[in-house]
């Protein structure tokens, strides 16, 4: 009974890590695109500035330096 007990708190432990791996992931995209429309929403001539001005970094690299 006790083994069961470990698996199930190794496996809800990995679970969690997961699932909040893919939220962390999810909300950086969601600020990137965000960052995106909103230089869409520049006047014309502002755009591809507002867009070279962005963090392009991947999420893989930010994860890597967070």
């Amino acid at each position: 009974m006790k083994t069961k007990k470990i698996i199930l708190l190794i496996l809800l432990t990995f679970l969690i890590s997961l699932f909040t791996g893919c939220t962390t992931k999810a909300w950086y995209d969601g600020i990137q695109y965000e960052a995106k429309r909103n230089c869409q929403n520049q006047p014309s001539s502002e755009i591809d500035q507002c867009l070279e001005n962005l963090n392009n970094t991947t999420y893989k690299k930010y994860e890597k330096e967070h």
